[in-house]
């Protein structure tokens, strides 16, 4: 067995274990599920909406919550959130799993392993509140249930910008762990995410700031707000999403470092 140079892109030449191939592998599929399912099915509920209400629309750009108030979109996309949201969780804990490994071979001395470890138990909190607040948000809608729906959609956002925060800071800690044989998550990519963490998290201090903004009244009219606004609520997700499906690429070397030894 050969070691690579730290923030080498191949962690090591030892094969993973079955184990550990299979929680890369149920990485790749319910994240990249997931990942999938949301991001088609939020820009997919505007554009239904605004071809099945174009005169509304044409006022008013619809936000993801007022799509879902017509039924024929919410109902699917109740379903689909119902599934996808445990998938996230789960998928999650196996990225943390994966981590936790790699920590009891090369943490020691290395990191903090309590303060790391308290993080772990914070994201797993905190994406199991933006879970449970999905669903909230996806089966209360409006107008009918107007307060349960906005409770969800601020469990939603709040507690999946933390589980981003709390990602980068972990990250950051991860970089510094060596690179030897076993090494199962690959440093170059602890570091960028680090980085990439800054994205989402800026995304969505915009979008609170338009959040405020369009409840005030501007000389040159509110429209512009409303429209960026209307426009940053998607995108934000996205950016949330794609930051955990930067795992893939992690869990891809594991699998076919597997497949190939």
């Amino acid at each position: 067995m050969t070691e690579t140079s730290p923030g080498s892109v191949q962690c090591a030449t030892a094969r993973p274990h079955v184990a550990e191939a299979g929680l890369a592998i149920w990485v790749l599929t319910s994240v990249g599920f997931v990942v999938a399912v949301i991001n088609l099915l939020i820009y997919r509920a505007r554009w239904d909406f605004i071809a099945a209400h174009p005169v509304y629309s044409a006022g008013q750009p619809p936000t993801i919550s007022r799509a879902l108030s017509d039924p024929a979109i919410g109902e699917p996309f109740a379903f689909w959130m119902l599934l996808a949201a445990p998938l996230l969780v789960l998928g999650l804990c196996a990225i943390l799993a994966l981590v936790e490994m790699d920590l009891r071979r090369f943490g020691a001395g290395q990191v903090n392993l309590a303060r790391v470890r308290a993080l772990f138990v914070l994201i797993v909190l905190l994406q199991t509140v933006a879970a449970v607040g999905i669903v909230m948000l996806s089966h209360y809608r409006m107008p009918e249930a107007t307060p349960r729906h906005m409770t969800g959609s601020y469990l939603f956002f709040i507690a999946q910008t933390g589980t981003v925060l709390a990602g980068g800071i972990v990250s950051g800690w991860l970089r510094a762990l060596p690179e030897g044989p076993g090494r199962l998550t690959l440093a170059r990519m602890h570091e960028f995410r680090r980085r990439m963490a800054a994205v989402p998290l800026l995304l969505a201090a915009l979008y609170l700031v338009l959040f405020v903004a369009k409840h005030f009244t501007f000389p040159v009219g509110n429209e512009a707000v409303y429209l960026a606004y209307v426009s940053t609520e998607p995108v934000v997700i996205t950016a949330m999403l794609l930051y955990l499906a930067l795992f893939a690429v992690d869990t891809g070397v594991i699998v076919l470092r597997y497949f190939r030894a």
